[in-house]
């Protein structure tokens, strides 16, 4: 269980998408394992554990005023369109109604 911790630790740091492979071979199981397991043990899969944080990590940068396409790039997308699908899929809402209503909260 504490590979588990240590995986879990890193998909909430990583700014940029952790493959399943890597952290299945960080936990010493196969890709399959490691996705049941870690799904029974924190109630979502791996990859929407890590884009919870992620997300809620760039809602915080765009209230403090980070532009889009520098969090886009920091992220690892190629594209600020890409950024910006995924983020609204994770949130529900576009980037730039983080960052207007900091604006208007200023």
């Amino acid at each position: 269980m504490a590979r588990m911790e240590l995986v879990r630790a890193s998909l909430e740091n990583a700014l940029s998408a952790v493959a399943l492979e890597e952290s299945a071979r960080v936990a010493g199981l196969s890709p399959s394992h490691f996705q049941r397991l870690f799904a029974a043990t924190y109630g979502v899969s791996p990859r929407k554990y890590q884009d919870r944080h992620r997300f809620a990590w760039a809602q915080v940068q765009l209230a403090q005023g980070r532009p889009v396409h520098e969090l886009a790039s920091l992220m690892g997308y190629s594209e600020t369109s890409a950024f910006t699908r995924a983020f609204r899929a994770a949130t529900g809402r576009p980037p730039s109604s983080i960052r207007k209503k900091s604006q208007l909260d200023a």
